[in-house]
């Protein structure tokens, strides 16, 4: 059985973080996760997002179900 490996502190942000490393208003970045725009979960009324995820997302590559599967339960999460 594989150890999980932990997300670094540094690698979560918040809504206001997230916005302004993607450069955009927070509402944006919010109503956006909100429709699965961007990848993101919500964790105990918050919203968290991966700055990987972020940058997968703005090259394109859109396939971002690892932090989702991870917040959903799956803590074999491999960063």
């Amino acid at each position: 059985m594989a150890v999980p490996k932990e997300i670094p502190m540094a690698e979560v942000l918040n809504s206001e973080e997230a916005a302004r490393f993607l450069r955009m208003h927070v509402k944006t970045a919010l109503r956006l996760a909100r429709q699965g725009k961007i990848p993101g979960c919500k964790v105990g009324g918050e919203w968290r997002f991966l700055r990987s995820e972020l940058t997968d997302w703005l090259r394109g590559n859109n396939d971002s179900s690892k932090f989702n599967s991870f917040a959903a339960g799956d803590r074999s999460f491999s960063a």
